[in-house]
C-alpha cells in the first residue's frame, strides 16, 4: 500500500471486498497493528488509502453476521486493532453498528456478538481525559445501553447491555460525571429485576461506579440501599422495627435529588421481596468497600446490619441466607474500614459470637458433657475420645441451612483478629474460649473456618524480637536447638523465626498475665485437649465412613485439626511440656494407621521435629521410644518427602540421645539410615540428604556404632568421587570433620583430602569454596592426616584461584588456608614446601595483584591481613625466612619504587605510579603495617645490608621519603598512612617527630618537604600547593589513627591542636559551646581546611573509640571535646559543620543519657545562630539514621 501507483488502489479494494466475502475466515491476515499511513504520502494516495480503510470497517462490520462462528470470533478481535488506526469517524460508526445491531437485531447470536465487540472497542479506546472520540464514542452508545438495561424486552440483551456499561465505567469513569445520575437510577432500578443474573451485574457496575461518583451521589447510593433494606417485608414480617414512615421517606428523597427520579421514587414505596434483600445486601457488601468516601453512612448501616443479625430465624433458608449476607458485609467493613469501626468493636465480636453459636436443630449438651473423658487404648495404638453419643455425629439435616450463619461468622471473626493484631489479648478472653468449645461443630465447613480463625489467633501471638531484647542477657529458658548445616535449607521454614531473643521476648511477656502468650498458657491445656478430641482417629474413621470415596487420599477436617499443634508450637516454644504425651501418641497412632495420606505423614513427623527443636529433651524421655520407631518408619516409607523428613528427624534425634544418656538406642535408627545412605535406586535428593544426615549422626554418636562407622565413611567416599553427589559429600566431609567425639579417621581423611584437592580445580564455584572450607577446617581439626598429595595439589592450584578479582570470596578463604599452614608452623618437607612456595613468584605475583585491586574490601582485607601477619611471624621465628618481610614489602611498593621505605639496592624495577590506584592505597597500607609491626622495635643483630630490620628503621624512612622532595603525591600518600596504621598498632608517642610530620602536612598551605637540617627544599609553589592538597585526607586519617593506638597520651595533645587552630577565628569572649559564642572574624580558606582536616582526624578517633566499649581516656576530655564541637558548629562552611555534626553524634555514644540532654538544650537555645542549629538537626538526623539503641 505505500508503495504502489494510486491508480492500482483501486483493484486492491476490490481483490480484497473479493476475498474477505468469499473466504471470510483468515481475517486475521490483515495486521492493523502494523499499518500507518505514512506522513510523506501525497493527498491522492492519502484520500485513497482512507477509502480503503472505511471500506475495510464496512467489511468486517459486515462479516459479524458471517453464520461461521470462527470467522464472528476474528472478526471481534479484529475491531480492537482496527479501531486504534482508522479515523474518529469510522469508529463512530463502528460504534453505532454494534449498538444498532445489540438493540435492533432478532438475531440472538449477533446481539452476544456485537455486545462483545462493543466491550473490545470501549477497552482498546484510549482512556485520556478530553479525548475527542472517547467523547463521541460516549455519547453515541450511552444512552441507548441505558435505555436497553432500563425498558429492553429481551432479558438477555439487558443483562449484554449492562456488561458494556461496567466495561465503560471501569474504562471511562471520569468521563462520566455528566452521566453519573442517568447510571446510578439504571443499576439501582436493575436491582429490582426479577432475572438474578442481571441483578449480579447491576451490584458490579455499582461497585464499579463508586469509584468515580461524588460523595453526594455515593450518600444517595447508600441511603437508597438502606431505605429498601429498611422497608422489606421479610423484616416488617418478623416485628422488626425498621420501616421508615411516608414523613421519614418524603424527607428521604427531598433530601437527594437521586431518589427523586420517577422509577427510584417507586421503588422506594414498595416492600423488598426476600430475593430482593439478597440483591440489596450483596450490593452493600461491594459498595461497603469504598465505605470511607461517605463516613456519616457508616453507623446507620451499622445499625441496620445489627437489626438484620438480631431478626430470629425462620424455618425456611431465606433469613439464614440472609444472616449470612449481612454478616459478610460486616466482614467487608472490617477489612477496609478498620480504623471507624474500632470504637463498636465490642458489640460486633459480641454479634458475631452469637451467630457463632446459632444452631437451633440441634442440641450440643449432651456431647459437651461427654467431650471431656478422653481414653487412650494402647492395645490397638488408638487414640480415641468419647464424644457422646456415636448418633449425633450421623444427624444430618439437608434443609437446615444454619451453618451458612455460623460459618460467615467465623470468617468474620478470622478478619477482625487479622485486622486488629493490637487486640490480641482481649481476644482470648472474648473470642478464644467460645472458639474452642465450638471445635465440635457438627458441619465440616464451619469447622474449617473456625479452626482456620484460631489459627489466625495463634499466629497473631508469634513473638517477634523486639529491640530491648536484642541485646539482652541470656537466660536459663528455652533455647533453639543447634542444627548442623548439612547444606540443606531448614525444613521447618518458620523454625528460623525462633531465635534466642524471641524466646527472651516471650520469657519476658509470660510475666503479664495479660499478655497474649499469657493467656493462650492459661487456656493451653482445654485447647490441647479439644485439638486432639478433633484430630482423633475415631473422628476420622466415621468422617471417612459418612463419606468414603470423596474423603479418599485427601487430608481431611482432622488434618486441619491437627495443624493447630504446629501453631502452638510457634506460638508458645518450649511450653507444651505437658502436653507432649498426648501429641505424641495421636502422632503414633496415625503412623500405625494405613490409611494415613503422604500429606499427613509429611506434616505431622515435620511437626514432632518442630516440637523436638523447641522443646527440652528431657520432655521427651518416656516417649523417646515411640520418637525412634517414627523416624524409623518415615525412613523406610517409599514416598520421597516422608523419608526425607524421617532424616530430618533423626539428626535431631542423634544430638539429643547422648544428654538423654540412650546411648543404647543409637544401633535403631541408624540400620534404616545406612540403608538409605548405600540405595543407589532412589532420588537424587533424598540421597543427597540421606549424606547429610549420616554426617550428622556419625558428628554425634559415630564412636557408639562400632563397625557401622567404616561402612559409612567408605560410601560417603563414594560419593564424593560420584559428580552427582561429591557436592553433598564435600558438605558431609566438613561435618565429621568438625565433630567433637573421637572418631577414628585415619583411614579415611587421608584419601578424602586428597580428592578434595582435586575438586578444587573444577569450574563449580559452590563446590570450590565448599571444598576449600572443608580443607581448611581438616587441616585445622586434623593437620596430622592430611597428605603431602593434598598440600601439593593445593599449593599448585592456589594461584589460579587467587588470579581473579572477580571471585574475591574464594580468594578470601584460600589466603585463609595459606594464613593457617603459616600458623601451624607445618615441619619437615611439608613446612620447606610451604616455605619456598610462599617465597615463589608463582604465589607472589596473583597475591600482589589482588593486595593493589580496588576491590580488596572488608572481609577479603582481613584475610589478606591475617596473612601478612602470618607471613611477618614465620619470618621472625624461622632465620632461613628473615629475608620475607623485605620481599613482600618490595613487590607491594613496586608500583612506587619503594616507597621511600627500601633503598635503592633491593628495589624492584620502577614501575609507572598510574597502575596503582588511589583507592587501592587505603588497603595497601594496612597490608604493609602488618607486615612492619611484626619486626622487633630496636635492630637486630646481624642486619642485612638494605633490608628493614626494625619498626624505628621503617618509621625513620617513611619520614624521609615524605619530607623527601623527589617523592611523588601517592608516595607520601601511601607512607602517611602505613605510619597511622603503625601508630594504631604499636606505641609511638614517643616519636615527637611522627606528630609534627602529621601536622606539618595538615598545616601547610603548599607542600614544601624540610631537609635535615629543617631548611625549605626547592619546589615550585604550584606543586607543592597542589600535593599539599592531595596529601591532607591522608594526613588527617593518619593522625587519627596513631592518637587510637595511644589515646590516654595523644588524644589530649589532638584536642589540644584543635583548640588552638579554632581559637584564632573563634571568639573568646564567650565560653565555647555557650549561647554567647559567635563567630568574631571570618577565616581564610587555608584556616578552615586546617580545622577541616583536624576534625577529621578528631571523627577517626572516635570512629574507633566511641560506642560500648569507650575508652577512660575518651570519658576523659569527653566536656573538652563537646565544648570545642559545639563552638564550632556555627562555621559557616558547610563540610566542616557536616564533620563536625558526625563527630557529635559519635561521641554522644560515650555518655548516650548525658549527652541527648545537652544536645536538646542546645536546639531549643534561641540564641544560637542558624547555622549552629543546622549542625545539629544533621547531627540528630545522623544518629537517627545510624540506628543506635540507647539505653
Amino acid at each position: 500500500i505505500r508503495t504502489i501507483s494510486c491508480g492500482h488502489l483501486d483493484a486492491l479494494v476490490n481483490w480484497l471486498h473479493a476475498y474477505l466475502v468469499n473466504c471470510g475466515a483468515p481475517l486475521n491476515f490483515f495486521r492493523f497493528d502494523r499499518f500507518a499511513v505514512p506522513a510523506t504520502m501525497d493527498t491522492s494516495a492519502g484520500k485513497a488509502i482512507g477509502a480503503l480503510l472505511e471500506r475495510v470497517v464496512t467489511l468486517v462490520l459486515r462479516l459479524l453476521r458471517d453464520p461461521s462462528g470462527e470467522v464472528q470470533s476474528l472478526a471481534v478481535k479484529s475491531l480492537g486493532p482496527l479501531t486504534t488506526k482508522v479515523k474518529d469517524q469510522q469508529v463512530i460508526t463502528i460504534v453505532k453498528e454494534l449498538v444498532t445491531s445489540m438493540e435492533k437485531s432478532g438475531d440472538e447470536q449477533l446481539r452476544g456478538v456485537c455486545s462483545i465487540g462493543l466491550k473490545t472497542v470501549m477497552s482498546a479506546l484510549p482512556a485520556v481525559l478530553d479525548n475527542a472520540v472517547v467523547q463521541l464514542a460516549i455519547k453515541e452508545s450511552l444512552v441507548p445501553l441505558l435505555n436497553m438495561v432500563i425498558s429492553h424486552s429481551d432479558d438477555n440483551v439487558r443483562v449484554e447491555a449492562c456488561e458494556v456499561l461496567t466495561e465503560m465505567i471501569n474504562n471511562f469513569g471520569s468521563h462520566l460525571t455528566n452521566h453519573h445520575l442517568d447510571l446510578l437510577e439504571c443499576m439501582l432500578f436493575s436491582l429490582s429485576s426479577p432475572q438474578n443474573t442481571l441483578r449480579k451485574r447491576a451490584s458490579q457496575a455499582l461497585g464499579s461506579l463508586t469509584w468515580s461518583i461524588s460523595p453526594k451521589y455515593f450518600a444517595s447510593l447508600l441511603a437508597y440501599l438502606l431505605s429498601r433494606l429498611r422497608n422489606a417485608t421479610i423484616f416488617v414480617r418478623a416485628g422488626a422495627t425498621t420501616a421508615e414512615t411516608e414523613e421519614q421517606l418524603e424527607t428521604l428523597i427531598s433530601n437527594h435529588a437521586l431518589l427523586q427520579r420517577p422509577r427510584l421514587t417507586t421503588q422506594l414505596r414498595q416492600s423488598a421481596t426476600v430475593d430482593m434483600v439478597k440483591t440489596l445486601l450483596q450490593c452493600l457488601n461491594v459498595v461497603g468497600r469504598h465505605m470511607l468516601r461517605a463516613p456519616n453512612q457508616l453507623r446507620p448501616v451499622l445499625r441496620l446490619l445489627t437489626i438484620i443479625l438480631r431478626q430470629p430465624g425462620s424455618s425456611d433458608s431465606d433469613m439464614d441466607d440472609v444472616h449470612e449476607l449481612a454478616i459478610q458485609t460486616l466482614e467487608t467493613l472490617v477489612r477496609f474500614c478498620p480504623r471507624a469501626l474500632l470504637p463498636t468493636l465490642p458489640e460486633l465480636i459480641s454479634l458475631l459470637c452469637e451467630r457463632l453459636v446459632y444452631d437451633p436443630n440441634y442440641d450440643y449438651s449432651a456431647s459437651d458433657d461427654d467431650g471431656d473423658r478422653m481414653a487412650v487404648d494402647d492395645g490397638d495404638a488408638d487414640v480415641y475420645f468419647d464424644d457422646g453419643d456415636d448418633g449425633d455425629d450421623d444427624y444430618s439435616d439437608d434443609e437446615d441451612s444454619s451453618w451458612k450463619v455460623r460459618r460467615a461468622a467465623a470468617r468474620a471473626l478470622e478478619a477482625i483478629i487479622s485486622t486488629y493484631p493490637e487486640k490480641t489479648s482481649e481476644f482470648y478472653v472474648n473470642i478464644a474460649p467460645l472458639l474452642i468449645k465450638r471445635f465440635n461443630d457438627r458441619e465440616e465447613p464451619v469447622r474449617f473456618n473456625i479452626f482456620s480463625c484460631f489459627g489466625t489467633l495463634l499466629r497473631q501471638t508469634r513473638i517477634s524480637p523486639s529491640a530491648s531484647t536484642a541485646f539482652g542477657v541470656a537466660t536459663d529458658s528455652f533455647v533453639p536447638v543447634f542444627r548442623p548445616n548439612d547444606g540443606f535449607p531448614q525444613r521447618t521454614a518458620t523454625l528460623n523465626a525462633i531465635t534466642q531473643s524471641s524466646v527472651m521476648e516471650l520469657q519476658s511477656q509470660l510475666k503479664d498475665p495479660t499478655s497474649p502468650p499469657s493467656r493462650l498458657l492459661a487456656l493451653l491445656p482445654t485447647v490441647c485437649r479439644s485439638i486432639q478430641r478433633q484430630a482423633s482417629l475415631s473422628l476420622r474413621r466415621k468422617s471417612r465412613s459418612a463419606a468414603p470415596v470423596a474423603g479418599r487420599g485427601a487430608p481431611g477436617i482432622q488434618h486441619a485439626a491437627f495443624m493447630l499443634n504446629r501453631d502452638l508450637a510457634l506460638a508458645l516454644p518450649g511450653h507444651l511440656g505437658d502436653q507432649l504425651n498426648e501429641i505424641l501418641s495421636l502422632v503414633h497412632a496415625y503412623s500405625l494407621d494405613p490409611s494415613t495420606s503422604n500429606t499427613v505423614k509429611v506434616d505431622m513427623i515435620d511437626l514432632v521435629v518442630l516440637l523436638l527443636s523447641t522443646h527440652s529433651a528431657d520432655y521427651f524421655r518416656p516417649n523417646l521410644d515411640i520418637l525412634l520407631q517414627l523416624a524409623v518408619w518415615a525412613m523406610k516409607d517409599p514416598f520421597y518427602r516422608v523419608a526425607l523428613e524421617g532424616l530430618e528427624l533423626t539428626q535431631l534425634l542423634s544430638t539429643q540421645l547422648r544428654s538423654l544418656a540412650q546411648e543404647s538406642l543409637v544401633m535403631t535408627p541408624f540400620a534404616p539410615l545406612a540403608a538409605l545412605l548405600e540405595a543407589n535406586d532412589r532420588d537424587l535428593e533424598l540421597k543427597e540428604k540421606a549424606i547429610a544426615s549420616a554426617a550428622v549422626f556419625i558428628g554425634q554418636v559415630g564412636d557408639l556404632i562400632g563397625p557401622g562407622l567404616d561402612k559409612c565413611l567408605k560410601v560417603i567416599y563414594c560419593r564424593l568421587r560420584n559428580e552427582l553427589t561429591r557436592l553433598s559429600a564435600v558438605r558431609a566431609i566438613h561435618i565429621i570433620a568438625v565433630s567433637k567425639v573421637p572418631l577414628k579417621l585415619d583411614t579415611f581423611l587421608p584419601s578424602a583430602s586428597d580428592e578434595l584437592a582435586t575438586l578444587l580445580s573444577q569450574s563449580d564455584r559452590v563446590l570450590r569454596l565448599t571444598t576449600v572450607r572443608c580443607l581448611y577446617t581438616i587441616w585445622c581439626k586434623h593437620p596430622q592426616l592430611v597428605g603431602s598429595k593434598c598440600l601439593k595439589t593445593v599449593l599448585d592450584l592456589v594461584p589460579r584461584l587467587l588470579g581473579s578479582e572477580q571471585d574475591l570470596q574464594t580468594a578470601q578463604l584460600i589466603i585463609h588456608l595459606i594464613s593457617l599452614l603459616l600458623e601451624s608452623d607445618v615441619g619437615g618437607t611439608s613446612g620447606q614446601r610451604v616455605s619456598q612456595f610462599i617465597a615463589s613468584d608463582h604465589f607472589i605475583q596473583p597475591l600482589i595483584g589482588l593486595a593493589h585491586s580496588p576491590l580488596l574490601r572488608g572481609q577479603a582485607l582481613e584475610a589478606m591481613l591475617r596473612l601478612m601477619r602470618a607471613i611477618g611471624k614465620h619470618a621472625r621465628t624461622n632465620e632461613q625466612d628473615h629475608m620475607l618481610i623485605t620481599l613482600f614489602l618490595s613487590r607491594l611498593l613496586g608500583p612506587l619504587n619503594g616507597g621511600g621505605l627500601l633503598i635503592d639496592s633491593i628495589s624492584p624495577p620502577a614501575i609507572p605510579s598510574t597502575t596503582l590506584h588511589r583507592d587501592a592505597l587505603p588497603s595497601l597500607a594496612q597490608c604493609i603495617a602488618e607486615l612492619l609491626a611484626e619486626l622487633p622495635t630496636s635492630p637486630m643483630a646481624k642486619i642485612v645490608p638494605g633490608s628493614v630490620s626494625s619498626v624505628n628503621v621503617a618509621v625513620d624512612r617513611l619520614i624521609a621519603a615524605v619530607q623527601n622532595s623527589n617523592s611523588s603525591p601517592a608516595e607520601v600518600f601511601l607512607d602517611l598512612l602505613i605510619l597511622g596504621e603503625l601508630g594504631r598498632k604499636l606505641d609511638l608517642s614517643s616519636r615527637l617527630d611522627l606528630r609534627e610530620i602529621f601536622l606539618s602536612c595538615l598545616s601547610a598551605q603548599a607542600f614544601v618537604p624540610l631537609s635535615e637540617d629543617h631548611s625549605p627544599s626547592p619546589r615550585s609553589t604550584t606543586t607543592g600547593s597542589t600535593l599539599a592538597e592531595q596529601v591532607k585526607p591522608a594526613a588527617a586519617l593518619g593522625l587519627g589513627r596513631l592518637v587510637v593506638g595511644q589515646p590516654e597520651t595523644l588524644l589530649p595533645f589532638l584536642v589540644d591542636r584543635i583548640s588552638e587552630v579554632a581559637t584564632g577565628y573563634l571568639g573568646g569572649g564567650g565560653c565555647a559551646g555557650s549561647a554567647t559564642s559567635v563567630l568574631t572574624t571570618r577565616p581564610g580558606p587555608q584556616q578552615q581546611q586546617h580545622l577541616y582536616h583536624l576534625l577529621q582526624a578528631l571523627k577517626e578517633v572516635l570512629t574507633n573509640l566511641a560506642g560500648f566499649n569507650t575508652t577512660n581516656a575518651l570519658r576523659t576530655h569527653l566536656d573538652a571535646i563537646w565544648s570545642l564541637l559545639i563552638a564550632s558548629s556555627g562555621l559557616p562552611e558547610e563540610g566542616t559543620r557536616s564533620i563536625v555534626a558526625e563527630c557529635l553524634g559519635r561521641l554522644i555514644l560515650v555518655s548516650p543519657r548525658q549527652l541527648i540532654n545537652r544536645l536538646r538544650q542546645q536546639v531549643g537555645c534561641v540564641y544560637r545562630m542558624a547555622m549552629n542549629r543546622s549542625s545539629l538537626i544533621a547531627l540528630a538526623i545522623w544518629e537517627i539514621g545510624s540506628h543506635h539503641t540507647f539505653c
